[in-house]
């Protein structure tokens, strides 16, 4: 159940996002698909949603493969999203001490307080993964040329103290040869 009291510090830095000038134009001999990756990642003991800094998403895929199906061609992709969690942990640099001194000669006691204001910054990091399967038919009698995939959006919520909900929005671009719009020939 979602604590609606934690929050992502709005401060966290997102990185991966392809920028919009960086997309690529969209051609005739293009397929394009989009796809929501939804993951859930727990924390290691000690690493808690207050104190992430950054998350880091970068897209790969790993495998594909076509397949003939009574509808036609389909190009199976198959990827993974390396992610990686930052956190910023505050840490006292001293610790609390207090002592009491009984002077002689006197009838009371001196206490003697020393706390410490600095706080020194521990940055750790968390490393895992997602997988993302998809599909996208083609057009008859076509060779693939380049695969890729891009990042549009990433949207992370905490889930737990530990735990984060984490969207990514991938676009795939699948560029073929001879354009499907070049099927007849001139004569």
């Amino acid at each position: 159940m979602q604590n609606s009291k934690m929050m992502i510090p709005s401060n966290v830095e997102i990185i991966g996002i392809t920028p919009p000038d960086q997309f690529p134009i969209i051609e005739d001999k293009s397929l394009v698909n989009e796809i929501i990756v939804t993951d859930e990642v727990t924390f290691p003991r000690g690493l808690n949603v207050e104190d992430l800094s950054s998350v880091t998403v970068e897209p790969k895929i790993i495998d594909y493969h076509v397949i003939k199906t009574p509808i036609g061609d389909k190009i199976v992709i198959r990827g993974i999203i390396n992610q990686t969690f930052e956190f910023n942990i505050k840490k006292p640099a001293h610790t609390v001490s207090r002592c009491m001194l009984v002077l002689p000669y006197k009838t009371q006691s001196v206490y003697v307080n020393h706390f410490s204001t600095q706080e020194k910054i521990l940055t750790k990091k968390f490393t895992t993964s997602a997988r993302f399967e998809n599909f996208i038919l083609l057009p008859e009698n076509v060779t693939i040329d380049d695969l890729t995939v891009l990042v549009e959006d990433i949207k992370v919520e905490p889930i737990k103290c530990n735990g984060v909900r984490k969207f990514v929005l991938l676009f795939i671009q699948v560029k073929v040869t001879p354009p499907y719009y070049m099927t007849s020939s001139w004569s």
